[in-house]
């Protein structure tokens, strides 16, 4: 592996003319071996791939993260390229499986507005912004970026990776290479190297610096003499944030009556189910990289409990099903139901007949009677929650049948999740959040014409024409227009377009698919 700066030569250049000869000749006979780099096996950071003459990292379906001064051709914005193609080597297809293809996508490139200014190559990060998404035409998984919290230290470990030349000399590049290095010293401007084993040479500008948990902590940018000089993406990750978020929301299923998100908090993997909204029948997919698959249906309603099993009601009412997790293999564990509630407390069904609240045991056909009706059942997590059947009162189950907790006041509606609890006001439409202690709420937003809640709240505004999130701090941003409805599950937001009813996501990996 060599770490290439584009215009390197303009940089030496420069550094000789301002050395006296005996220096010159130093740093001119310095030589530079590649012993610890060794070739990144087939599978392996596969999201780092290239733009001419420059290493370029996918760091969600449409990015693409690399050095400004690999599409400038100064240490500055006069000039920059507008379009750039992206390339994945031996990557697998959108199937997963077959041969490994090269692939390519064009993109528009969007340099950081302060390359340059406050120094030379400072701000060295752009994005290529791709014509579509790479699970189009390649099953391969992006890289995160390092947050705000991920600020590199000297004495840590970095894998810096890159496909530029090789050897002392720069020779033909040997493919994609990596190489484990200490940092140096690091800080807001740079995180550096001071290694002999580190070469410039063409083709590794704009290669990732990966941490041990696999995030992206620095874009590579210059070398002077044994010095290597990173730019630090934690520093830069606001910008990059709001790049993205005009990117928009990516197609994702075909017209549909539902969909749904399952999520597992231990590993941060989701799984999307759509309801054809034709035929009514089920269809699943794994990741973004692959197709649809059909599985089951039709059936009345389908919902998720316990975080991800899928559970469905007959056409007809007649019988509750469970999905094996093979395509068209489903267990009969329930009869009759008038709804189903999926919670990560469980799966929980009314009965058709009076409207009793039954319990899943986990053992087909075999349910315990939680309590009589109730208006709507949900969960914040494990703990489950329901809505008297006149709405005039939030209540906690405690465990046993029949035991509840008053927790709050009369509701128009309850939603749960990851989150927490939400309830809206019947009188005004404003949306609280249970603070953990009965009877204790907080407001947090006004009226919406929904909500759902994964590990964020989403609504829709009151007249559905834009999607918003609530953040953390309590604060909502927009994040979508017009919805007919909108889905949350863990970390990903889904929409359904109120013209075609075409599911619509969030830039999926930007959550950790």
């Amino acid at each position: 592996m060599g770490l290439d700066m584009k215009a390197l030569l303009v940089l030496l250049a420069v550094f000789f003319a301002v050395q006296p000869s005996t220096g010159a000749a130093q740093v001119a006979t310095k030589s530079f071996q590649l012993t610890a780099g060794t070739p990144v096996p087939v599978g392996e950071f596969e999201a780092v791939g290239s733009i001419p003459g420059c290493t370029a990292t996918l760091i969600s379906w449409q990015t693409v993260l690399t050095a400004a001064h690999c599409v400038c051709p100064g240490s500055g914005l006069t000039g920059c390229a507008t379009r750039k193609p992206f390339t994945l080597n031996e990557v697998l297809p959108p199937s997963g499986s077959g041969a490994r293809v090269t692939v390519s996508i064009d993109g528009d490139v969007i340099v950081h507005p302060e390359f340059g200014k406050a120094g030379w190559y400072r701000k060295d990060f752009a994005l290529v912004i791709l014509g579509r998404p790479a699970f189009e035409v390649a099953s391969v998984k992006p890289m995160q970026i390092a947050g705000p919290a991920g600020a590199v230290t000297a004495g840590q470990t970095l894998t810096l990776v890159g496909s530029g030349g090789a050897g002392a000399e720069c020779g033909p590049s040997k493919g994609k290479q990596k190489m484990a290095v200490t940092v140096a010293s690091a800080g807001p401007d740079g995180i550096r190297f001071e290694s002999s084993k580190l070469r410039a040479c063409p083709g590794d500008s704009g290669g990732p610096a990966v941490d041990a948990q696999g995030f992206i902590t620095g874009v590579a940018s210059w070398i002077d003499g044994v010095s290597t000089t990173y730019r630090p993406i934690y520093e830069n990750y606001e910008w990059v944030e709001a790049v993205r978020d005009r990117i928009g929301w990516q197609r994702f299923s075909a017209p549909a009556s539902d969909f749904l998100i399952a999520y597992d908090s231990i590993d941060g993997k989701h799984r999307v189910y759509e309801v054809d909204r034709a035929s009514g029948n089920i269809n699943q997919r794994l990741n973004p990289s692959a197709a649809w698959q059909h599985i089951g249906g039709p059936g009345k309603t389908f919902v998720l409990a316990n975080g991800g099993s899928l559970f469905g009601l007959a056409p007809d009412g007649g019988a509750v099903y469970r999905y094996d997790g093979t395509p068209g293999r489903w267990t009969k564990v329930g009869g009759p139901a008038k709804e189903l509630y999926g919670t990560r407390a469980g799966l929980f069904a009314t009965s058709p007949e009076n409207g009793d609240l039954w319990r899943y045991t986990g053992t087909p056909m075999q349910w315990q009677k939680v309590d009589g009706p109730g208006k709507a059942f949900v969960s914040d997590g494990g703990t489950l929650y329901g809505l008297s059947p006149a709405g005039d009162g939030v209540f906690r189950y405690d465990g046993t049948p029949g035991g509840w907790t008053q927790v709050g006041g009369p509701a128009a509606a309850i939603f749960g999740d990851i989150a927490g609890l939400f309830a809206v006001s019947p009188q005004s439409g404003d949306l609280w959040a249970y603070k953990g202690q009965p009877n204790q709420w907080e407001k947090v937003g006004g009226p919406g014409k929904s909500f759902t809640v994964g590990s964020s709240v989403v609504g829709l505004s009151p007249d559905g024409s834009a999607v918003y999130a609530l953040s953390p701090a309590r604060t909502w941003t927009k994040l979508g227009d017009a919805a007919a409805r909108v889905f949350a599950g863990g970390t990903l937001v889904c929409a359904m377009s109120p013209a075609t009813y075409e599911v619509f996501c969030l830039d999926p990996m930007r959550v950790g698919w």
